[in-house]
């Protein structure tokens, strides 16, 4: 293989290695935990498994079709293991977003000590065994305050469901740091398209992003952009 192909394959490398460590260190739940197993049954039900189909619920209105899509494609053409894969790419996703956001916003990750510090307090504060530990010891979960806030309210959790593409709206803020508007304003759209609960998130990030921009250029019509695009997208 060229030398050029393997440059360019180095980063999608970097990145599956990182997300492999990142979700060993941060624990991953066995499939069909929790509420994974209604949001997994929609499309479980159409690929044919077992007896699904005939089941009540799967025959209600699906709450979030395109995450239903995924599994189904998943299921008939690859493998449920696949599942394993998806939230670890999320992970991946999940610590690359933070990274670049404070590495912009605080013009940080210069030196590669600051680049080991970040990623080492990371990597403590979504350590499994860390948080299994401290729970165990204090009666209370603090480590989850980090993640979680005291309303309990998260984005990836420990299972593949619709929740996780809540990374997205982190890669959505990372790329808009870096003045990457479209992609950014398609991030968000993509994030509340799998899961309605990131739609007030998402109508957010886009109406800070037409802000800012205004703030920024004293011009409406770049500001309207950022709008319109998510408009275009929805529609």
């Amino acid at each position: 293989m060229p030398k050029s192909h393997l440059r360019r394959l180095l980063p999608l490398a970097m990145f599956g290695a990182s997300s492999l460590v990142s979700t060993v260190i941060y624990g991953i739940s066995p499939l069909y935990t929790s509420n994974q197993n209604q949001y997994l049954l929609y499309g479980l039900a159409r690929g044919g498994m077992g007896w699904l189909c005939d089941d009540w619920m799967a025959n209600t209105t699906d709450p979030v079709p395109l995450f239903s899509w995924l599994v189904y494609l998943t299921y008939r053409f690859l493998s449920i293991d696949w599942f394993y894969v998806y939230f670890a790419a999320a992970v991946g996703i999940y610590i690359y977003a933070l990274s670049r956001i404070v590495f912009v916003l605080f013009d940080f990750g210069g030196s590669r000590l600051q680049r080991l510090s970040f990623f080492t307090v990371m990597a403590l504060i979504h350590s499994g065994f860390l948080r299994t530990l401290v729970d165990a010891v204090s009666g209370k979960e603090l480590l989850n305050l980090f993640y979680t806030g005291l309303a309990k309210q998260y984005v990836l959790a420990y299972e593949f469901q619709p929740s996780v593409f809540g990374v997205l709206l982190l890669l959505s803020i990372a790329l808009f740091l870096q003045k990457r508007y479209r992609g950014a304003v398609g991030l968000a759209v993509l994030a509340a398209a799998f899961h309605t609960g990131s739609l007030f998130s998402a109508g957010g990030l886009v109406l800070a992003y037409m802000a800012a921009i205004y703030l920024e250029k004293r011009a409406l019509w770049p500001a309207l952009k950022p709008g319109l695009l998510a408009l275009l997208l929805i529609a």
